[in-house]
């Protein structure tokens, strides 16, 4: 009798371990990417899974851009040398950093508005996104303007 239920034990945590991460308030297109590419199902990426994820999600990205995911990686990671990884929370911000730099292809720190809404419209697997104008257009979308805008589409 308790080896079987050692046994039931043992199956209910390699099922739990398994599961997707479902964690709410974060947009569909971000979860279901990190879920894809989380190939252990643990809750975490590791950088040769974030890498293949971005090279997927992202197969134009910019060569200045690809040149930084290991820079960008190192800004979010977690964990101790070898087990460096990302969780959901720190990848949706990761995604919002290789979103912007996705469509500004120039590298210049700025998108156009027309650029800020067709990245926030990727975000939201195509559907037309109108975002507020920033206070002087003239200087298009900074960073700290697209990430506004990106945390409201959660």
């Amino acid at each position: 009798f308790r080896c079987h239920c050692v046994a039931r034990r043992a199956a209910a945590m390699e099922a739990a371990v398994a599961t997707p991460v479902k964690p709410t308030g974060l947009p569909p297109r971000v979860i279901n990417l990190f879920n894809k590419f989380d190939a252990d199902g643990d809750g975490k990426l590791t950088f040769n899974e974030f890498s293949v994820a971005v090279s997927l999600e992202f197969p134009n990205l910019p060569a200045y851009a690809t040149e930084q995911l290991s820079d960008i990686f190192g800004k979010y990671q977690q964990g101790s040398t070898g087990d460096e990884h990302v969780d959901v929370l720190r990848f949706y911000k990761m995604y919002a950093a290789l979103l912007f730099r996705n469509f500004d292809v120039d590298n210049n720190g700025v998108l156009d508005l027309s650029e800020a809404q067709a990245a926030l419209a990727y975000l939201a697997n195509g559907r037309k996104i109108t975002i507020a104008q920033p206070l002087d257009e003239s200087k298009g979308v900074d960073k700290k303007w697209f990430w506004e805008m990106y945390k409201t589409m959660i």
